[in-house]
Formats: C-alpha cells, sequence, structure tokens
C-alpha cells in the first residue's frame, strides 16, 4: 500500500468524506437550506496555518476529525479501524450565562471501529455528550489535546485526540465492546487541499466547507478486537472539514471514496445524491505522487453490485434500498496525464456502522468499510482504500436525526 505498507492488498481509508473525510455524519451537517447567520461559513481564500488549523475552529458550527486505516498486527492479522470525533455548535454568540463551563455551548460525539478483515469480526461503538467538565472539551492551540470525550459508561478511559511533535495522537475504548483503538499517525505528505484551496462547495446555493486532508499517515500502535489485542503498523487517512451549513434541502445523502493507489497518487471523490437517487453535485481531487493536487469534477461512477442489509437490523421507518458495494470509477485525462479506470469492491459486505441497542445518541446507519482498487483498464493502478455511504437506510434529513 504505496510507501507506507507496499505489501498491504487491503483497504483502508476514506471519509468525510466524511459521516469523511466528506464525512459522515449528517447528525452535524447543516443544511444550506436552514442558514445559521451566527456561525462562520466557509471561507474562499481561507488563510491556512498549520498546525494551528487542526484544532476546533469555535466559529464554525460544524467540523470533524475523521482518522481511517488499516493495521497489519505483528501475528499476521489485517485491521481495519476508524476513529471520528465531530463538534457542532449549540450557541454561536456567548451571553453571561455561557461563559460558566457547565454551559453547553457544544455537542461533542465520537464513533469509533475496528474490523478483521479476515474472520469479518466488526465492533462499532458511539459516545456522545455535551462539552462540559469530566464529559469533552475542544482543546486550545498550542496546548497538545485537540479534542477529547468521555468514554462508554463503564469505560475508563476518555476517547482523544492528540498532536505531539507532529505526530497524531488517537484514543478510544469500549470496555463493554471489548474493543480499544491507540494509535499514533505521522503525516508523510502535506496537507492537500480539496475543491478550491479548500473552499469546498457542495450545494447550488452557496452551501460549502473548507476541506483538507493528510493521506498515507504512518500508523503504529495497538487495536483491540474481541478482548484479543494486536500491535503492528500500517497506514492512516485524516479528513477534516469545518464551516456553518452545506447540504442543500434537497440533498439526502453522499457516496464518498478515499483511495491510495500503488503508483504513488492518492484520490478523493464525493457525489452526493437527490431523495430520488440521482446526482446533485460532485468532485474531487487526485493527488500526484509529487503532491501537484488536480481537480477532479468530471470522474464517472458507475455501481457494479449492490448489498441490503438483513430484514432483522432494518426498520419500519426506513426505505429498503440496498447499498452499492462495487464501483467503476473513471478518471478522465487532466491535462497531459492519462485517464484511469479503477474497480473497486468492498473487503467486508457488512460494513455497516449502526447503533447498538445499548449505546446512546442518534440511530444513523450508513455504510463504512474497507476497500481494495483494482485495474480496470491497461496502465491503471491498483490499490486500497475506504469507502463512505449516507442516507440509504435513513435520509440525511433533520426529520430523520431525530431533532438534533
Amino acid at each position: 500500500m504505496g510507501a507506507a505498507c507496499p505489501d498491504c492488498r487491503r483497504g483502508f481509508l476514506l471519509a468525510g468524506f466524511a459521516l469523511g473525510g466528506f464525512l459522515l455524519c449528517g447528525v452535524f451537517a447543516a443544511r444550506a437550506g436552514q442558514p445559521a447567520r451566527e456561525w462562520q461559513p466557509a471561507v474562499r481564500d481561507y488563510p491556512w496555518s498549520f498546525p494551528r488549523d487542526h484544532w476546533a475552529h469555535d466559529r464554525s458550527r460544524t467540523e470533524w476529525w475523521y482518522f481511517v486505516g488499516v493495521l497489519e498486527t505483528r501475528h499476521g492479522r489485517e485491521l481495519a479501524w476508524q476513529f471520528t470525533l465531530f463538534r457542532t455548535g449549540l450557541i454561536a454568540t456567548p451571553t453571561p450565562e455561557a461563559a460558566s463551563p457547565w454551559a453547553a455551548r457544544h455537542a461533542l460525539m465520537g464513533h469509533a471501529v475496528v474490523a478483521d478483515l479476515d474472520s469479518g469480526e466488526r465492533v462499532f461503538s458511539q459516545v456522545v455528550h455535551r462539552e462540559a467538565p469530566g464529559l469533552g472539551a475542544a482543546g486550545r492551540f498550542p496546548e497538545p489535546e485537540i479534542l477529547a470525550v468521555a468514554g462508554p459508561a463503564g469505560t475508563a478511559s476518555d476517547w482523544s485526540l492528540r498532536l505531539e511533535d507532529g505526530t497524531f495522537r488517537l484514543r478510544a475504548a469500549d470496555r463493554g465492546a471489548e474493543m480499544a483503538i491507540r494509535l499514533t499517525l505521522t503525516p508523510t505528505r502535506p496537507p492537500v487541499f480539496h475543491g478550491e484551496a479548500g473552499y469546498s462547495e457542495k450545494s447550488p446555493g452557496g452551501g460549502a466547507s473548507n476541506y483538507y486532508s493528510l493521506t498515507r499517515m504512518e500508523a503504529a500502535g495497538e487495536l483491540t478486537l474481541g478482548g484479543v489485542t494486536g500491535t503492528g503498523r500500517g497506514w492512516g487517512w485524516m479528513d477534516r472539514e469545518f464551516g456553518a451549513g452545506w447540504l442543500a434541502p434537497d440533498q439526502t445523502g453522499w457516496d464518498w471514496f478515499a483511495l491510495s493507489l500503488d503508483d504513488g497518487r492518492d484520490l478523493m471523490l464525493y457525489l452526493l445524491r437527490r431523495e430520488d437517487g440521482s446526482l446533485s453535485h460532485a468532485d474531487g481531487t487526485l493527488l500526484e505522487a509529487d503532491h501537484t493536487a488536480l481537480r477532479v469534477p468530471g470522474a464517472r461512477v458507475e455501481v457494479t453490485d449492490t448489498w441490503t442489509p438483513p430484514r432483522r437490523i432494518a426498520r419500519n421507518d426506513e426505505a429498503a434500498r440496498p447499498y452499492p458495494a462495487g464501483w467503476r470509477i473513471e478518471i478522465p485525462a487532466a491535462g497531459a496525464r492519462h485517464s484511469m479506470v479503477l474497480q473497486v469492491r468492498p473487503l467486508l459486505a457488512d460494513q455497516e456502522n449502526r447503533r447498538g441497542p445499548d449505546q446512546t445518541g442518534p440511530d444513523i446507519p450508513y455504510w463504512e468499510g474497507a476497500v481494495e482498487v483494482l485495474p480496470g483498464s491497461p496502465g491503471s493502478p491498483a490499490g486500497v482504500g475506504f469507502v463512505e455511504l449516507t442516507g440509504y437506510r435513513r435520509p440525511m434529513t433533520l426529520r430523520a436525526l431525530g431533532g438534533w
């Protein structure tokens, strides 16, 4: 898998697109049809500053830190993982009452997944808290902690994201689910900015986010699944988005791809869908091996297979629409570079994140999974990646989100 994992043929990546990468989680996606004038919208020609912009942006209503990857343990297990932290603003303009440390100015959510790509065993965990002492807080640059939120009931340790000496440190655990993530991720490439220098349009009405990624990060550490801990190395991908609102009223979900190719290139691609399944908006970025970023809005994506969740996990209010489970992606030639065709397929069929019976917070099923990339035409590369699919079992609307 590229420079970080040259022999790894199985996938990690995302996104946010993120939940994202674009990300996922519609729970935190303010919609362009419901303006939040008090919040800072995405900014054209945003004055990026690193490492500062890895920390929280209090004036943005919505933001997330989206990590995915694959770890190969010393005993040969290949474990895919996801670690995502979300922050959504509740009070835009501070009041005297909001100055109290107990005032809930923000809501915080975390998603964590560990999956064995050989056995198919997979665990998803979710935490949701308001920002308050003992529950969760966003750090302030330059202190190492970026964000922390209390773990699930019965789990003593927080879920946290820290940046120290240029290395991200991820920690999450769910004692009841016998799952844990303890990883360090070190960037090997500079940030890649999506859209126009990091201003990523999502809807015709001006909806947009400020959006960047860190691809091909070197990952090391421990993952626990089923009470068994594996130590190893691998790679990861980080997606970051922040802004005030970007989904249009008729946009109900998205497909997001984050792919690392064996020829040294990385591809981020997203498709926003309407309720009838038609394409509303699409964009993407192809990062060349020399770090040149090319915009690829003309990519064509064809679904080649589908997967339907088992009837036992479906709800009465959910549509029976299946998830895509295979894709043919055609990237047209950009400048003097050749076009390419990629065949993408999941490494596990059921990689749907769905809230368990003992978990709190919104119930928003979405598919987030490791994939492999095969050449679809002569000269096209293979690779690995992650795909995120939202809005298939339930539209990403405020009504569906239960009032969040």
